[in-house]
């Protein structure tokens, strides 16, 4: 569930610029808890659930990890062209 939260508020934040940074280590977190949560809850014998927000989790992280890389790759490229 902390990867989920952490996937969703790396998203959010990724858009403000004050807390810009605080996005993208929310979303690199959010990949490694969602990652581990995943391997876990695949294990044989294991009863636990949360399968989904562990997978959403790691997506989401992915998500906005990617949309940091795309904003700094636009801001570079609008200041070289100036």
């Amino acid at each position: 569930m902390t990867s989920m939260i952490l996937g969703i508020a790396g998203i959010v934040l990724i858009w403000l610029p004050i807390v810009d940074f605080l996005g993208i280590l929310g979303a690199i977190v959010a990949v490694i808890l969602g990652h581990i949560g995943f391997s876990q809850i695949n294990r044989p014998g294991n009863m636990q659930g949360g399968r989904g927000m562990a997978i959403a989790g790691f997506v989401l992280g992915y998500i906005s990890i990617a949309i940091f890389v795309l904003v700094i790759i636009v801001l570079a490229a609008a200041s070289s062209s100036q």
